[in-house]
């Protein structure tokens, strides 16, 4: 593996976790840098939220018994913020990070994120403001434009060479694909060739052949791993051994993987990261009038798990591995919205491939009888069929939700 040199800061190598919201906080990062990544980065945060000293941003960037370099990733669309956000930030990281990428719509609405892409002045401005206010190299993750019509990937990253900044980040799609389709491998490989500062690939690095493909198509210096991670923090390790030794390592087994999940769960509590007992559901909400509903429809059963989790899927995910390690073999989650549904089947098929089925209630799906059902809190409670003969065969059930929907205690 080659070393990557980002501004002063030297990478033992070129492997490199993305920043995920909601999914590469402390605990997550620690338990990936046991798998040797050159560079983790923590989840986004917002400039305007410390430029207004908010203490729940601030515990995003929380650092402790950190292994590898940390980069921490800030976004926003006003120079003075990002300018604050740079200079408190490069206190505490190795390297800052700006996110000129995120397509999400809460983040776009706002002017930020891969909203930039259509005002290549701001963006400018932006990347100046925190390459003169951080004391730390800056690097610049984007996305290859906003949409088909508007490809600006090598003309931003020639503004970021102009700027100052260290290395760049450029992900396969616009902002419009969001994740669909494919990563766009030659814009990249344009990318890489168009400036001399280092270049990292990313998108669809979701094992040891895309990530060969990555580095040997776009010569890039550098792959970013995202959802590939999820739920796979030992990717990095078997591309790294896969790379070196030009054949794949053996995959974990389960029991390996529920080592892992217990370590994680156990960083997060002893950090107070996390914690389900510090929440309990709002008393009009929608996810709270079901399970006064589904207790009702349950038998009484020693064995049955009724867990309630604030704390985003990856934690959820965790607890359920955990709960069938303790002998419950079916499994039903409740999520408040389909796509959710369908991201979580995802990031559980990840990890346990074949061995385990799994299937969907709702989004015009209706697989009840798989050992890990994903269903929506809407479909449930329409659904009386499953109300009244289904809901007992499962071992233990998860409600997973969100911090809008709970209080703490």
């Amino acid at each position: 593996m080659e070393r990557l040199q980002i501004g002063n800061v030297t990478l033992e190598n070129n492997l490199i976790l993305a920043p995920m919201a909601g999914v590469t906080d402390l605990p997550f990062r620690i338990i990936t840098e046991k798998f040797e990544p050159g560079l983790v980065c923590t989840e986004m945060v917002s400039s305007k939220a410390l430029f207004f000293g908010d203490e729940k941003t601030k515990k995003l960037l929380k650092r402790d018994e950190e292994t590898v370099p940390v980069s921490m990733q800030i976004f926003g669309s006003d120079p003075e913020t990002m300018g604050f956000a740079a200079q408190y930030v490069s206190k505490l990281a190795d390297i800052v990070d700006i996110n000129m990428g995120c397509p999400a719509p809460k983040v776009v609405k706002n002017g930020d994120g891969s909203k930039l892409l259509l005002d290549l002045n701001k963006a400018e401005e932006i990347i100046k403001s925190v390459v003169k206010n951080s004391t730390k190299p800056v690097t610049l993750k984007f996305r290859k434009g906003w949409n088909d019509e508007n490809i600006v990937a090598c003309e931003l990253a020639k503004i970021a060479e102009k700027c100052g900044v260290s290395a760049i980040t450029i992900h396969g799609r616009t902002r419009e694909e969001y994740y669909s389709g494919k990563a766009d491998l030659d814009i990249i490989k344009t990318v890489k060739e168009s400036v001399k500062i280092p270049v990292i690939g990313n998108g669809d690095i979701i094992d040891e052949e895309s990530a060969l493909r990555m580095f040997e198509y776009t010569g890039v210096d550098g792959i970013m791993i995202g959802r590939g991670a999820i739920g796979n923090p030992w990717i990095f390790e078997q591309i790294k051994y896969y790379l070196e030794n030009n054949k794949k390592m053996s995959a974990p087994t389960n029991k390996e993987k529920y080592e892992i999940i217990k370590e994680q769960r156990k960083i997060a509590t002893e950090r107070n990261v996390t914690s389900l007992e510090r929440y309990k559901l709002k008393p009009n909400s929608m996810q709270v009038r079901f399970i006064t509903n589904l207790k009702n429809i349950l038998q009484k059963d020693e064995k049955r798990a009724l867990l309630i989790s604030a704390t985003g899927t990856g934690k959820t995910y965790a607890s359920a591995f955990a709960m069938r390690e303790l002998g419950f073999k079916r499994v039903l989650f409740i999520v408040h919205r389909a796509s959710l549904a369908v991201q979580a089947k995802k990031s559980y098929q990840r990890v346990f491939g074949n061995s385990v089925s799994m299937g969907l209630v709702g989004a015009g799906y209706y697989e009840y009888d798989k050992d890990y059902v994903f269903a929506t809190v809407e479909t449930l409670n329409k659904d009386a069929h499953l109300q009244q003969y289904k809901v007992d065969d499962f071992d233990c059930i998860i409600l997973v939700t969100t911090t809008k929907h709970c209080e703490r205690k």
